[in-house]
């Protein structure tokens, strides 16, 4: 199995050295929604992973559907 969109969120935002509450500040969310995310709990709106990536730094479809670049 692969990873999913979760585990991709995890993996950007610890290259990124970020924790869940300053994701959750630049995202303008909870830090409970981000951490829900990540636990694949619950799935971002495209347009929440549209800006998610930009807040992680990586590609939109890497982080979505695990493309590479």
């Amino acid at each position: 199995m692969g990873e999913t969109l979760g585990r991709r969120m995890a993996i950007a935002r610890a290259a990124q050295k970020k924790t869940l509450q300053g994701v959750a500040d630049e995202m303008d969310k909870a830090k409970s929604t981000i951490s829900q995310w990540e636990n694949d709990i619950y799935q971002p709106s495209l347009k929440d992973i549209a800006r998610l990536a930009s807040v992680l730094n990586v590609n939109q479809n890497w982080l979505a559907f695990g493309d590479k670049q």
